[in-house]
């Protein structure tokens, strides 16, 4: 078995997100679905597949799901797949599409997929395409559509040269977005809700943190607990206060972005989650080319010091594991 295949088998709920357009989701997407076995279900948080980028209006890897693969999607889409689908089941969700339903695909070819993006419609949805026979779930979604991630058993981390055409750069945003998805749990058994914790003394807020003009949060605070995302508005406010733990319910809430997140960790903050996720791997996409070359091999090789096993889907053979640091 494939390592990349080897370490996502177990997971029956996968997430698949991309820092940012074009960085090889899609292509990691299709890969497993040519390799897993059984029956895979498939939605997107939003809309994937589409043959040009709505925003950069450049041609996009489409999604080719083989002959028996489930996908949740918006009715709208049928008219532009080429895979024969037939419907399964209907949910009771929409998208601004029109209405989710569960299709089979019964020929293959080429699918759109359009999800629903709140948390919890993306796990019903999950939920039906179990009970409609599927072994195991991807969800494919984005670093700014995390809805992916947070009901999800492991994510894989899909990254690349679109990202930033420096690679030292892309190195450090990658970094950062696998350390705001991989924290872990907290050492304290964290309550639900907003507020603080100090010296085992739990003070909850009332009211959304939004409406709150300043954060008042005492100087024997140990903890800070969000029930909602952690945005940039909030975090520039706790820059101001001294470092203490931060616990959000998944890492899927932190929404600062890579540059005020690692700022905040070299502040001395702290960052925990109430529900850990994986992060299994972190797939790559030096180019947009299928061959090797030079700059290929040299991207690969900086990012072989990311903190999950690396793979290169987009050169001509997977490689493999070079590196697979533990955790």
């Amino acid at each position: 078995m494939s390592g990349l295949l080897e370490i996502v088998s177990p997971c029956r709920r996968l997430a698949i997100v991309g820092t940012t357009k074009n960085a090889g989701k899609t292509t990691t997407l299709n890969w497993l679905l040519e390799r897993l076995e059984g029956v895979v279900g498939i939605t997107s948080v939003g809309r994937d597949g589409e043959a040009v980028d709505m925003v950069t209006e450049r041609p996009k890897p489409r999604i080719s799901p083989p002959t028996g693969t489930l996908v949740a999607t918006s009715r709208a889409t049928l008219s532009r797949a080429t895979a024969k689908l037939g419907k399964v089941s209907e949910t009771n969700f929409r998208t601004a599409l029109g209405p989710v339903d569960i299709y089979r695909v019964e020929s293959p070819g080429i699918v759109e997929v359009a999800g629903p993006v709140a948390a919890y419609q993306v796990a019903q949805v999950a939920l039906e395409l179990e009970r409609c026979g599927a072994a195991r779930i991807i969800i494919d979604g984005a670093i700014d559509r995390r809805a992916s991630a947070s009901i999800a058993q492991g994510v894989v981390l899909a990254t690349g040269m679109a990202l930033d055409p420096d690679e030292e750069t892309v190195y450090r945003i990658t970094l950062a977005h696998c350390r705001m998805l991989d924290i872990k749990k907290p050492p304290i058994d964290a309550p639900d809700g907003t507020g603080v914790w100090s010296h085992d003394h739990w003070t909850p807020w009332e009211g959304s943190i939004l409406d709150r003009e300043s954060l008042p949060i005492p100087e024997d605070a140990e903890y800070f607990l969000l029930d909602g995302a952690l945005t940039e508005g909030i975090a520039r406010r706790l820059l101001k206060k001294k470092s203490l733990g931060i616990v959000v319910n998944s890492g899927s809430h932190l929404l600062t972005g890579a540059d005020l997140f690692e700022k905040m960790r070299e502040e001395g903050f702290a960052f925990y989650a109430r529900r850990a996720i994986e992060l299994l791997a972190i797939t790559l996409n030096p180019s947009g080319g299928e061959k090797r070359n030079e700059a290929a091999e040299s991207f690969y090789k900086t990012m072989l010091s990311l903190p999950a096993p690396v793979f290169d889907l987009c050169l001509e053979n997977e490689r493999g594991i070079v590196h697979a640091p533990s955790h």
